[in-house]
């Protein structure tokens, strides 16, 4: 009694702190032993808002099927997953049955977990794919419909999985007559490229941290459009574009913005796609140059140049001190050296864009809701990198214009930071145009979920 007493205390003590919307409260009745909750993983369905959540301890799984109106309509306790299933991937729904897919940890060979809240069945069964001599790519979910993209060995050839359950069906598409480069200018196929690199999944719609926007590999969700772009060669960012619904495909190399730093010069560059359009950014210690772009006709929209010799002009931190100089200058070295690279999002009539670099200050805790949260976006803690950013507002044109900043617009960050302490298993999902923390406070079987403004 006393310990239910603390948890509500503590559930009200913390949403008078952070007046975000609370959604919903609940208790997990299924479970009856004190064995910890190790994960929480969610599946949403978009086309009706219904919530499926599956808790796991080492022993079972608990799942929960909620309304749109955050009602609870289904409930089934399973025993936990076959050994064999390792990381999650991510999840589909077919009529009324909630699939999650799972690999090995080399991911060669995949598995299916299925709840049927009508029937109140759980059923996990092996999937008829072995990647022995594929590799895999990355995994995501588009209309509630599992998709996995794969790279034959020593070729340009990208297979897609469409899955329907624990069948699926295959498209090959063959890249053969492209000529890749690799970051010594040589040709090469795409599977030595990218055989040893992990990419950064960009979903349309959803928040990118620093270091999935920094990576030189990133992959890009847009309802049905695929786009893969790469750029470890400092002269060119490569970019596939695949459309899902037709599998038509493209390759093309745009070139970087032109840095005249001499060959003894360390020189990088980045990139990031957003609506239609390219951000290219290329550094060296002595000067930073910024391209936006059309994609499609290659027309350049706006450039910008950052020289050692001048100060910063759209960023207040670079602007209003009279070290402004000495921070350009530092800010360039760190690109030179570090992770770097431009984020972007689009917001009512704005773009907001970053520039920066960024460096581990020991390991990431990120928050992978449902290992690694195939259905939403990763969230990491600010104390767990070292980062230098610009980050400013324009216009439609990229012009810089000054827009208000709401302080509580992004404080789901610091909410989790602050009671991490007192959270024993957690998952981030995006909903009705928000995000939405659902966490089970140690010690009990309440789960809480909250609403933060994206």
């Amino acid at each position: 009694m006393i310990k239910k007493f603390f948890v509500l205390i503590f559930i009200g003590f913390i949403s008078s702190v952070y007046s975000q919307e609370n959604l919903f409260t609940f208790e997990n009745t299924l479970k009856e032993s004190t064995i910890k909750i190790n994960e929480i993983f969610n599946i949403v369905d978009k086309s009706t808002d219904k919530i499926s959540l599956s808790l796991l301890d080492t022993r079972n799984i608990y799942s929960y099927l909620f309304d749109d109106s955050y009602n609870k309509i289904g409930e089934i306790k399973s025993k936990n997953l076959p050994m064999s299933f390792k990381e999650l991937l991510g999840s589909s729904i077919n009529k009324e049955a909630y699939n999650y897919y799972f690999s090995n940890y080399k991911k060669t060979k995949f598995g299916v977990y299925t709840l049927d809240f009508q029937k109140g069945t759980a059923i996990s069964e092996k999937v008829g794919l072995n990647f022995e001599k594929e590799h895999y790519i990355e995994s995501f979910t588009i209309d509630n419909t599992f998709y996995l993209l794969s790279v034959e060995h020593n070729s340009s050839k990208l297979n897609i999985y469409k899955f329907n359950s624990s069948s699926f069906e295959k498209k090959a598409l063959d890249f053969s007559e492209y000529q890749f480069i690799n970051k010594k200018n040589q040709k090469t196929n795409l599977y030595n490229i990218i055989k040893s690199s992990k990419p950064s999944k960009i979903i349309e719609g959803n928040s990118s941290s620093i270091i999935e926007a920094f990576n030189e590999f990133k992959i890009y969700i847009d309802n049905n459009n695929l786009q893969i772009s790469i750029d470890d060669l400092f002269y060119t960012t490569q970019i596939i574009t695949i459309d899902l619904s037709t599998n038509n495909f493209n390759y093309e190399k745009i070139k970087t913005p032109f840095i005249n730093a001499g060959v003894s010069t360390f020189k990088k560059s980045n990139s990031f796609l957003n609506e239609g359009l390219l951000f290219q950014i290329s550094s060296s210690a002595k000067e930073a140059r910024f391209k936006i772009s059309e994609l499609s006709t290659k027309k350049i929209l706006k450039k910008y140049t950052f020289p050692i010799s001048k100060t910063i002009t759209f960023d207040p931190k670079f602007i209003e001190t009279k070290k402004s100089k000495r921070k350009t200058k530092s800010f360039l070295s760190r690109m030179t050296i570090h992770h770097m690279g431009a984020s972007v999002s689009f917001s009512k009539d704005s773009y907001n864009i970053e520039i920066g670099s960024y460096t581990p200050a020991g390991n990431s805790s990120g928050v992978a809701p449902g290992f690694g949260n195939f259905s939403s976006f990763n969230f990491y803690n600010s104390n767990d990198i070292y980062s230098k950013t610009i980050n400013g507002d324009f216009d439609k044109n990229f012009n810089y214009i000054e827009v208000e900043k709401d302080i509580k617009v992004n404080n789901l960050n610091n909410y989790f930071r602050k009671y991490k302490d007192k959270i024993e298993a957690k998952t981030i999902f995006k909903y009705k145009e928000g995000s939405v923390l659902g966490f089970l406070i140690k010690d009990s079987r309440h789960l809480r979920f909250m609403k933060f403004a994206d």
